[in-house]
């Protein structure tokens, strides 16, 4: 079988910076084909190592790491300096501070994407064809928590955005965005 052929990393180091919100901005490539956002002032420190791109099956998502020791370190924990680092906008390879906040386990987990095996189009949201109707159920504290049965997916996926929102703040993943949604147009 014919090997792959190496795609070499794009040298970003001498590009110059750009803004995004109004903050000094660069990219540092990364294996795969990817590359990772940083603030100058992390960009300056951190370029200086070997990244790899890592494809996480769980979230269907790339992460910036390198290795230290042995050891798999996330580039977004270095800009932090925190365990555990969640990424608001859910960009995972976007590791400017304003997209960077402390998280523990659980907290992180409840940003997570709807899985892969998802049917319904949406997070949270079952079909449960023998009673013809579409349940809405929320993980909270490693339970799982019925939040209720409903004609329409729509209805079910914002009962469930209402219940993230209670239980998970602004951790929660939502199926829709978070502003007011009002009958007049």
């Amino acid at each position: 079988m014919p090997r792959k052929p190496i795609i070499p990393r794009i040298d970003f180091s001498d590009a110059m910076p750009f803004k995004i919100e109004g903050v000094y901005c660069k990219l540092i490539s990364l294996t795969q084909r990817q590359f990772a956002i940083l603030e100058l002032e992390d960009f300056e420190r951190l370029n200086r190592f070997n990244w790899w791109a890592a494809f996480a099956e769980n979230t269907q998502t790339f992460y910036a790491i390198r290795y230290v020791n042995g050891r798999r370190v996330k580039m977004q924990n270095e800009v932090t300096g925190h365990l555990w680092t969640d990424h608001a906008n859910n960009v995972t390879l976007d590791n400017r501070r304003k997209n960077l906040r402390e998280a523990d386990k659980t907290q992180s987990s409840c940003n997570r994407r709807k899985p892969k095996s998802n049917t319904s189009g949406y997070k949270g949201v079952m079909w449960r064809g023998n009673r013809r109707h579409w349940i809405a159920e929320i993980a909270f504290e490693g339970k799982t928590i019925y939040i209720g049965s409903y004609k329409q997916k729509i209805a079910a996926a914002r009962a469930y955005d209402a219940k993230a929102i209670e239980l998970h703040g602004e951790f929660a993943r939502l199926n829709f965005p978070r502003w007011p949604i009002t009958a007049e147009l």
